[in-house]
């Protein structure tokens, strides 16, 4: 398993992610600190929102501080890389924040946990509950909140 209580989050380069480095409306992908960049369960997308648009399930209630939220960046429909971040600037007139992937389109909806909004994922994106450490670094606070992958991985013939 690539994430459990205490992992730390690191970019690409391998230096951990700061939550005051993390700005409102921005997507930046991340891996858990020591496990191959190539594992699917290992990447993550970390976007951050105003507080108060966040509406998380009860039990999620302190998995994004200061609105820094962590998903798998695997679609659970057919397993490809979530990769764009859909910001609105200009509200009302435009639809709410949103992670696409750009395969087949399934959107996600990161203020409720990632539940599907569009698309053909069968399954909400997995949730990794975020922690700030004393230094100001993002840690895992526990796993992910489901299975990463496609819905259809694990399903016996």
């Amino acid at each position: 398993m690539a994430w459990s209580r205490g992992r730390r989050l690191v970019d690409e380069s391998g230096r951990p992610l700061r939550a005051d480095e993390i700005a409102v409306g921005s997507m930046t992908p991340a891996f858990a600190e020591g496990v191959d960049k190539k594992r699917l369960d290992a990447a993550l997308i970390v976007v951050r929102l105003h507080e108060h648009d966040l509406e998380l399930p009860r039990d999620r209630s302190g998995w994004a501080p200061s609105g820094i939220l962590a998903f798998s960046k695997i679609c659970t429909h057919a397993g490809c890389a979530v990769s764009m971040f859909r910001y609105p600037l200009y509200a009302p007139h435009t639809s709410k924040p949103a992670l696409v992937c750009p395969c087949h389109y399934s959107t996600f909806d990161p203020a409720a946990g990632g539940k599907v909004i569009f698309g053909p994922a069968g399954r909400p994106l997995p949730q990794l509950p975020v922690a700030v450490d004393e230094r100001g670094e993002l840690r895992a606070a526990g796993p992910m909140s489901g299975a990463v992958g496609p819905s259809w991985w694990g399903v016996d013939e």
